[in-house]
């Protein structure tokens, strides 16, 4: 290529001149014709729907919608032909930065930063991260806690635990990946240890996990055992290593309560006793993930897989706590292999197919109503009668529908919070009738398990406090979930004081909660995995709550309707139909669970101190609002106000010797008075010392409960 000229270049900068010309001219034209789009819509160049009253963009925007006149036409097409003609790069460059800056609101409202709607319903919140990263819909009943900040508490610390290993398993973890069934049936225990933890299994896991068919595995148990090494059945090195997780994690629990001295092992355990329980469940962990992987469990699960995983998912987590991810894909998988659909049978026996999948459900149930987001199944999923498993002569399996029939009114619920639109109050009545039922089906339910003969008594009470825990807990959210919608402003004859309603059930729940802890120990104490999640946390707060708000009130359980069972027993030494019985219950309660608290997640065991501490807020309350000085006068001073915080009355008392005013006999007597006691920087200094952060929030976390303008206010007393 030759080089260019320098009779060239005057050629080419004639041509840019030609075509710059061309362009300013086709910018100093003009315009007369009418702009029917909005300002914002064309200055953006969108589609506008041209609603002189405002479009749409507008209006989802929050932002005023402005129209041009024709003057505005014609200014607006003069200007630009000045700024162009002044070529003014600073005015330019401002004019993009205002362009850019509208653009990046616009998108940091309506994707990054999304804003609700005003028909969006307000049973969640959007929570933003700090950077504006991403936003989030979280419930605001995220349960077993309403109040945003326990919520986000509870998740936040979830990871940053750093001995979690003796409250939840990390179903997340890294797994080493073996090459052959060779490997797996390696990890296999020899035969006693195997046979120990099987019988662990049966006598203690088992009755509450009825999904194991005994005969047919303990008769492959056996086949195993007389030629293990040339055994290659997949399915049952599923089953098998998923027993043996689950009596690890029972056996763990064990020996730290025995560390604690809250526990003693039999003599025919000390031979075995002293295995690592947690080297060994991760072992079988780790062959149960193998195992998924040589099963090809995405796209053709067994049910043996399906039995496997929903034993480890349900005895080693937390109630299915921090589990969502898992038990979706146990949902997938029990879908996948058709446990949802019906089949014909031809015997008389309850299908072990239903049973499997009943609690499927109930475990896909039990983890959203933990975290508050709705649940993977529902009951049209379903083609199967549950309610042939009433029909069953096992207690275990009548204990299972029990739990079954809580579980839907807490599934239907969860979704209506969940909803984009707000439920109506037609909505609200029917939930309300099904919960109405469930109390009915699930009375019935109790009384055929207590009539049961092969089991003592406490035995059966044991399970029934199970049943009627999940009762309380209905109410609970039913009760959040009306309030939350203004049911206070429906006239429904069927709530005569919505605020002790509320207190009454938390005040069941409360003594459940207890009992199923008292009665675990007395008849079963070796399953311990099972009762030690008796954390009634947020009846709790409500409880403590209503006597902060209405300490001379008295609420007992001779107010229940008689439908309201609730069970008793005489190891809880407790009059319920005489005084006032809430803080009764409450000391019973922290006193039962404190030595729980290493068995819990470090976010659960903040919530219970931070219980305590309430307790002991109000206790102190109580004692100083009974003093002279309140009997004289219900109207606040500084000196109520010594009696209600006394371990901080030095600082108002100093304030009050260094004053220098006297005050008078009849200043003595008026309260109004007493105030003047104090100086202004003393005043503030007292103020400021009560502003302590910390001090009030337990009051603040419980008042989401029974604050008139609270979301969650429950009416008057």
């Amino acid at each position: 290529m030759s080089p260019v000229s320098i009779e060239d270049t005057p050629l080419l900068t004639e041509a840019e001149e030609i075509r710059t010309h061309t362009v300013q001219a086709k910018r100093k034209i003009i315009r007369n014709r009418r702009i029917n789009s909005c300002k914002r819509c064309y200055g953006y160049k969108r589609k506008c729907d041209k609603n002189r009253s405002g479009c749409e963009r507008c209006r989802k925007a929050k932002v005023p919608c402005e129209y041009y006149t024709m003057d505005g036409i014609k200014g607006k097409n003069t200007s630009t032909t000045l700024e162009d003609h002044g070529n003014s790069s600073e005015d330019k460059t401002s004019s993009d930065e205002n362009h850019t800056k509208a653009l990046l609101s616009s998108t940091l409202n309506t994707e990054i930063n999304p804003q609700l709607r005003s028909t969006e319903n307000q049973n969640f919140t959007l929570i933003i991260s700090a950077t504006g990263e991403y936003s989030k819909f979280f419930p605001t009943c995220v349960f077993p806690y309403y109040e945003h900040q326990a919520n986000l508490t509870l998740l936040t610390s979830y990871n940053d635990a750093t001995e979690k290993s003796t409250a939840i398993f990390n179903f997340s973890q890294i797994i080493h990946p073996f090459n052959s069934i060779d490997d797996i049936r390696s990890k296999v225990p020899s035969h006693d240890i195997s046979d120990f933890l099987v019988d662990h299994f049966f006598n203690y896991v088992f009755p509450f996990v009825p999904i194991v068919d005994k005969s047919e595995f303990l008769y492959e148990y056996k086949k195993y055992w007389k030629h293990p090494l040339k055994f290659k059945d997949k399915n049952f090195f599923f089953v098998l290593f998923s027993i043996y997780f689950t009596s690890s994690t029972n056996l763990f629990l064990l020996k730290e309560l025995e560390s604690m001295r809250h526990f003693q092992r039999s003599s025919h355990d000390n031979l075995f006793f002293d295995l690592d329980f947690g080297v060994l469940r991760n072992t079988c962990f780790q062959c149960i993930e193998n195992l998924k992987h040589f099963l090809n469990s995405d796209s053709s699960p067994s049910i043996s897989l399906i039995i496997g995983l929903t034993l480890i998912y349900y005895v080693g987590s937390s109630n299915g706590f921090a589990t969502p991810i898992q038990v979706a894909n146990l949902v997938k998988y029990s879908q996948i292999f058709g446990l949802h659909r019906s089949i014909i049978n031809g015997s008389d026996s309850l299908p072990m197919r239903d049973i499997i999948y009943s609690f499927v459900w109930y475990l896909d149930g039990l983890s959203a109503y933990y975290s508050g987001f709705p649940p993977n199944m529902f009951s049209e999923f379903f083609q199967c009668e549950h309610s042939s498993l009433l029909q069953s002569d096992d207690i275990n399996i009548i204990f299972l529908y029990g739990r079954l029939q809580n579980m839907k009114v807490w599934n239907k619920i969860l979704s209506e919070f969940n909803k984009i639109n707000k439920t109506d109050k037609d909505c609200i009545e029917d939930i309300e009738e099904m919960y109405l039922n469930s109390i009915a089906i699930v009375n019935l339910i109790n009384q055929k398990i207590l009539n049961c003969d092969y089991r003592n008594l406490n035995y059966r009470k044991w399970l029934v406090t199970e049943t009627r825990l999940g009762l309380r807990k209905s109410s609970l959210m039913f009760s959040a979930l009306r309030c939350s919608l203004s049911y206070k402003h429906f006239n429904n004859s069927n709530v005569d004081n919505i605020t002790s309603e509320l207190v009454l059930q938390s005040m069941l729940l409360v003594n459940e909660s207890i009992l199923k802890l008292k009665l675990g120990e007395q008849v079963m104490k070796e399953a311990f995995w099972f009762y030690r999640y008796a954390i009634p946390f947020q009846a709790m707060y409500i409880v403590l709550s209503h006597i902060q708000k209405f300490p001379d009130i008295s609420l007992n359980f001779s107010m229940l309707y008689d439908e309201l069972e609730y069970t008793t027993s005489e190891f809880l030494d407790i009059d319920y139909t005489n005084g006032d019985l809430r803080m009764k219950l409450i000391d019973k309660s922290i006193e039962t669970l404190k030595y729980l608290v290493k068995f819990w997640h470090p976010a659960h065991a903040d919530r219970f101190e931070r219980i305590i501490k309430f307790r002991q807020f109000i206790r102190e309350k109580d004692e100083s609002m009974h003093t002279e000085e309140r009997q004289r006068s219900q109207a606040p001073s500084i000196i109520n106000m010594q009696n209600y915080l006394n371990k901080f009355n030095s600082v108002l008392q100093t304030a009050a010797s260094t004053s220098e005013y006297t005050p008078s006999t009849s200043d003595e007597t008026s309260p109004r008075h007493v105030e003047s006691k104090v100086s202004e920087k003393d005043m503030n200094n007292a103020i400021n010392f009560l502003d302590y952060p910390g001090l009030f929030d337990d009051t603040y976390e419980a008042y989401a409960f029974l604050d008139e303008g609270s979301k969650f206010w429950f009416g008057d007393i």
